[in-house]
């Protein structure tokens, strides 16, 4: 696909938004022409409620391919970009995944790192104790790997890792406006020296 984009066969529009007192409506679209497809993704923000579309069109004849809810299907994609960050970004072998933001995006985010690496114990931290937990409890059960919740962001990526210091890593999620400066997490700042030498930290 790089390629194709080089020489001009896709095209990729950013997102574009538009702000209304009630919520938001942000409208992405993209062209694959070497396929003869084009495509937009639309979704809005009401209340704190998403809602996701996609529509997929015949480039050549302007007929509509398909039509679907798109929920899950953000959802997916998001876990494979970690997925495929950490495949070829993080020191080979076992890991100890440090996560904050336990929302509807975080399962697929440790699902996508578990199928490059074999993840031998997750930590993860939210705003909201009754959620974190919740999480932990159903990410052990659905992973058949050992989830904890942890009390503090700090908790949560401090040490990850093996003795050896080398193949740890966290990935810490976009939670609302709290993400400023450098990555504010429920005002409370994610610091470097939290980490183990060498880890890994993904920022999404």
């Amino acid at each position: 696909m790089q390629e194709h984009y080089g020489n001009g066969q896709v095209h990729n529009m950013t997102r574009r938004k538009i702000i209304a007192d009630s919520g938001m409506l942000s409208v992405m679209g993209g062209g694959l022409f070497h396929m003869g497809l084009l495509g937009v993704k639309t979704y809005t923000v009401v209340k704190g409620s998403y809602s996701f579309q996609v529509s997929l069109y015949d480039a050549n004849t302007g007929e509509l391919l398909l039509y679907t809810q798109a929920n899950r299907l953000g959802q997916l994609r998001t876990g494979a970009s970690t997925g495929v960050t950490v495949k070829h970004l993080a020191n080979a072998g076992d890991v100890t995944v440090g996560i904050i933001g336990t929302g509807g995006q975080a399962p697929t985010q440790l699902e996508a790192v578990s199928k490059v690496r074999n993840i031998k114990s997750i930590k993860a931290f939210s705003r909201t104790l009754d959620r974190r937990e919740a999480f932990a409890s159903k990410m052990t059960e659905t992973m058949g790997i050992d989830v904890s919740a942890a009390a503090t962001n700090e908790e949560a990526v401090r040490d990850c890792g093996s003795a050896h210091k080398r193949d740890a890593f966290s990935v810490i999620r976009y939670i609302g406006r709290r993400l400023v400066g450098y990555q504010l997490i429920g005002f409370q700042p994610v610091r470097g020296r939290w980490f183990r030498f060498q880890a890994k930290r993904y920022f999404k």
